[in-house]
């Protein structure tokens, strides 16, 4: 295989660039995609790099091709990836982590009694009283 001619090159350089566009500003998939199927595609664009090194090292002119499969893969890996429904939860968007029970069962993970003895001791070493309550409008 010898070497590609311009307009070839030319048009494969911006095919590629057009799929990193499209990967990352695109449109989602329209529908769910399984983090395996992620997984395996993103596995064969490692594959295709892998080759593509090989290639390289043994100076193979089909290494060009095999690197531009890689891109191509990994761009698709990025683009299903897009399509991996989140684990939404039953978060409200406010923040705050999660994974908490709506009502605990068992003791306050915080003493708020050993913390005000140890905030009044804290103010009697410091010299400072607490001030009293501000309305913030």
């Amino acid at each position: 295989m010898g070497e590609l001619p311009l307009l070839v090159r030319c048009l494969l350089a911006a095919t590629l660039a057009a799929t990193i566009v499209w990967a990352f500003f695109g449109r989602a998939p329209r529908r769910s995609v399984s983090v395996k199927a992620v997984v395996w595609t993103g596995s064969l664009g490692v594959a295709c790099y892998a080759a593509a090194a090989l290639a390289v090292a043994f100076g193979r002119s089909e290494a060009a091709i095999l690197m531009a499969l890689a891109v191509e893969g990994l761009c698709a890996t990025v683009w299903l990836a897009r399509g991996v429904p989140r684990d939404e939860g039953d978060d409200d968007g406010g923040g705050g982590g999660g994974g908490r029970p709506p009502h605990p069962t068992g003791p306050s993970p915080i003493d708020w009694e050993q913390f005000d003895r140890q905030r009044e001791a804290w103010a009697g070493r410091t010299g400072s009283q607490p001030r009293p309550p501000q309305h913030v409008a």
